[in-house]
């Protein structure tokens, strides 16, 4: 190969897209396929959970039913990344979540919160298991 001092410069230009002509197209294709690739899946025990949705404090998660409490716990951290400040919110059933994660969650809708199933607190490393009354 010559080096870069004997090449004019559309040669040079020419010979890096002759030998990096698949990556840049890699790239490319990766930079449009992402917004429609599959949503997130987190490690839940001897299974995952889908991120449905997700901002800067709150993910929202779908749990196959039954799940134990350290499957939940790992799935929650998984899913808030490294932050600190986000609360995971877990479903079995995804028609019950909203379809937007809200900026905080004061805003999630009574309708979804009365659905949830458990809340993975970032911060505090704690599990809260949701029951709903009986009426």
């Amino acid at each position: 190969m010559l080096s870069s001092d004997a090449l004019s410069s559309d040669a040079l230009d020419r010979s890096i897209m002759k030998h990096h002509a698949p990556l840049f197209a890699l790239l490319a294709l990766c930079a449009f396929a992402a917004p429609a690739a599959a949503a997130d899946t987190v490690p839940a025990g001897t299974t995952t959970c889908e991120v449905a949705d997700r901002s800067s404090t709150v993910v929202l998660l779908a749990c196959p039913a039954g799940l134990a409490p350290e499957a939940l716990r790992q799935a929650g951290t998984a899913a808030c990344l490294m932050r600190t400040q986000c609360n995971a919110w877990i479903w079995t059933d995804r028609t019950k979540m909203p379809k937007t994660a809200p900026a905080v969650q004061a805003d999630l809708p009574e309708s979804a919160r009365a659905h949830a199933i458990a809340i993975w607190a970032n911060d505090s490393q704690s599990l809260l298991t949701l029951r709903r009354k009986p009426r």
